[in-house]
Parts: structure tokens; sequence; C-alpha cells
């Protein structure tokens, strides 16, 4: 059965072996995010998440979620994060490779599409606290100069897409069936405002 331990100096943390793969391979994925541009107090926030991996004495062999590793200050999980520890007769290392896997791969399920960069930037601003974004971002909104930095892309891309947006959202909508066209036929006629 599973149990929770705190990182600390005594608890040497390393990547399992079956985990080896999966982690060489979202190390290695393309980013759309620059990592050391992202602020030191958001890292250190995703630093700390819990992670899960085999514990035998004092070593902790580190499976899942494998994103974490990539940002930890010293290669090694800050103090106080949440281990969720297993016994090496807990789980096989089918299962230690497959939750590896698991990890790695939600990272691409997680991409945004970056034709919809000014869209994400638009939707964190009216959804995120400002309390939050001056704590985690340092400023009060996700600016364009600082998305542009942290993904290498032009701030003139973030106002051609809102442009995009806004002029597809001021399309009249067209019907999509011959039936829904036959009812806007015999609709009866409105003038515009």
């Amino acid at each position: 059965m599973a149990r929770i331990e705190r990182a600390r100096a005594s608890i040497r943390v390393e990547l399992h072996p079956a985990a080896k793969a999966a982690y060489t391979w979202i190390r290695d994925l393309p980013r759309w995010v620059n990592l050391p541009e992202v602020p030191a107090s958001l890292r250190a926030q995703l630093a700390v998440q819990p992670i899960e991996g085999v514990m035998n004495q004092a070593q902790f062999r580190l499976y899942a979620p494998l994103w974490q590793a990539l940002i930890w200050p010293e290669h090694q999980p800050p103090a106080g994060t949440l281990l969720i520890c297993m016994q090496e007769a807990e789980i096989t290392e089918t299962e230690i490779e497959r939750s590896a896997w698991v990890s790695a791969l939600g990272s691409l399920l997680q991409a945004v599409e970056p034709r919809s960069i000014s869209e994400v930037r638009d939707r964190l601003s009216e959804s995120m606290p400002i309390r939050l974004h001056k704590e985690l971002l340092g400023s009060r909104t996700l600016s364009d100069v600082t998305l542009s930095r942290w993904t290498g892309g032009a701030r003139s891309t973030l106002s051609t897409q809102r442009k995009q947006k806004r002029s597809r959202a001021a399309q009249p909508e067209v019907p999509k069936s011959p039936r829904d066209i036959l009812a806007e036929l015999n609709a009866e006629w409105q003038p515009s405002d």
C-alpha cells in the first residue's frame, strides 16, 4: 500500500530504470514554452507537485509524473515535495513503465495549438484571479510580450490571431445542411440592425 513521505536531503531521488525511455523522450520533446523564461515563482510551485516512485531505504526511484524533473533545481525535488511511495513488491516493472509513458504522453495531450496562443492568453486573463497572476507570473496579467518571450514567437502573431478570431466571429453563420438552408429561405425576412 502506498505511503506518503516528504522530500528531504536524506532521501535521494533518482529515475526508475523502467521509466528511463519515457523520461528521455519527454526530455527531448520540442517544447512550446521555453522553461527558463517561465517565472521562478511558477516553476517553484510546479516543482513541488506530488510524484510517484518506489521507495527502497533512503532511495526514491521516480516514475511519474516525469515532466517535473525537468524543472527541479539541482535535479532533486524541493524539500517538502510529496513523495507517493510504493514498495518493490507492490508494483511491477511493467506497471512502472506504463505509468511513466502515460505521464510522458500526458504532456503531449496538454500541448497548446500554436494558432490559438492569443486565445489561451486571453482566456487565462479572464479566468485566473489577479492575485494569482501577481504571485505566479509577477504581473497583473500574462502580457503578449511575456508570452512571446516564453514561446519564441512574434508579438505581432498574437495580434494577428485576435484579428482573425474577431473576423470569424463577425461573419454570419452559414446553414450546415440543405434542410437548414431551406428553413432560412422560408423564414420571414427581417431587416438587419
